[in-house]
């Protein structure tokens, strides 16, 4: 009897620890003060290099306060790390292009599990100097697929989240574009590696264009 309570108190602490150990913090893996920089060689032939990401500042959206991720080619993304997780509200391209969400994409929850799968969708609409020029549905599918070492230009990360991310925009004539994307985050720093294909699609499903993604970190600075 007490040999047979030993050992289910052994296998109740194994178990916790297993799932301790596939269970892991998004704030751990992304973080969001202002002042953090990340600076990646676009290993893409005649790709623009370096990349430079930036939590730059603070900004009202839609009466609330979130967080602009800046990019050196003049795009950005409005933000946040909220109760439920990383939920995206709006995307602007260069050339005054606007994405905007019927309602902010989940994109992360807060707790982030090997082998979960995490999907959003949304209506969205895309401006351009103010005028419709595009409305259809967004979908996001997000897989925590594995823990693993990489290699970057500024130094080898160990225990990274690996990060699969398949997103897709469909119109209302049927076209979409898209994107694979595959992302290694380090804990504290942030996404060290990404590879992957964007790929846009006529009505027809014909491929129109695609292009490639390499990137890995070469600068961090802190705030």
């Amino acid at each position: 009897m007490q040999k047979q309570f030993y050992l289910s108190l052994l296998l109740m602490i194994c178990g916790t620890q297993a799932v301790a150990q596939n269970t892991f913090k998004l704030k751990d893996y992304l973080p969001s003060d202002i002042g953090f920089e990340w600076q990646y060689k676009n290993n893409v032939k005649d790709g623009l290099s370096p990349i430079v990401v930036k939590n730059a500042e603070i900004v009202i959206f839609s009466n609330g306060s979130t967080l602009k991720r800046t990019e050196n080619n003049g795009d950005y993304r409005l933000q946040n790390i909220t109760k439920k997780g990383l939920e995206i509200y709006q995307l602007y391209f260069i050339g005054n292009r606007f994405i905007e969400y019927e309602k902010a994409v989940l994109l992360m929850p807060n707790k982030l599990k090997i082998g979960e799968v995490y999907k959003s969708k949304t209506r969205y609409k895309t401006l351009v100097n103010n005028d419709l020029k595009e409305q259809g549905t967004q979908t996001y599918e997000v897989k925590v697929e594995r823990i693993k070492e990489i290699k970057t230009t500024l130094k080898t990360f160990k225990k990274c989240l690996v990060i699969r991310t398949i997103a897709l925009r469909i119109d209302e004539s049927g076209s979409q574009k898209g994107y694979e994307l595959e992302e290694w985050y380090a804990k504290k720093v942030g996404a060290v590696k990404v590879i992957g294909t964007l790929c846009w699609k006529n009505n027809k499903g014909e491929t129109t264009k695609t292009f490639k993604v390499d990137a890995e970190l070469e600068k961090f600075k802190t705030p």
